[in-house]
C-alpha cells in the first residue's frame, strides 16, 4: 500500500473453519482460486461430459467428477508446494478428506434438517 499497490487478501481466518472444505475456501485464496478456475473446473467439466456421453452405470456422475477433479487438483497443489513424495501424499490426503466431507454433507447432513 505504501507504493500504491493494493493486493487482495490472501487468507480469511482459515483456522476458524468448521470443515476441511471451509478451511480450503479460506486458505491461500489466490492459489485456491487459480486452482479452481484452471484445473478443477476444466477437469470436472471434462469428466461430466465424458460420463454423460457414454452409457455409464454411474448414478451420480457429478459426484464422481467432483472426486476426480478434487484428487487431481489437490495432488497438483501438493506438487506445487514441493515436488517430493511427501507433498504428493499431502495433497492426496487432503483430497480424500475433502471428498469424505462432501459425501458426508450430501448424504448425512441433509437428513438432520
Amino acid at each position: 500500500m505504501m507504493i500504491g499497490i493494493n493486493l487482495p487478501s490472501n487468507f480469511n481466518s482459515p483456522y476458524k473453519a468448521d470443515s476441511i472444505i471451509d478451511f480450503w475456501r479460506r486458505w491461500h485464496l489466490s492459489l485456491s482460486n487459480w486452482l479452481n478456475n484452471y484445473i478443477f473446473e476444466p477437469v470436472n467439466y471434462f469428466v461430466i461430459k465424458k460420463l454423460n456421453g457414454s452409457k455409464s452405470f454411474i448414478k451420480n456422475p457429478g459426484l464422481l467428477a467432483y472426486g476426480i477433479g478434487t484428487i487431481i487438483t489437490m495432488t497438483l497443489c501438493g506438487i506445487w508446494h514441493g515436488a517430493t513424495l511427501n507433498f504428493v501424499i499431502w495433497g492426496a490426503l487432503n483430497a480424500l478428506l475433502i471428498i469424505i466431507n462432501r459425501i458426508w454433507n450430501l448424504y448425512f447432513k441433509k437428513n438432520k434438517k
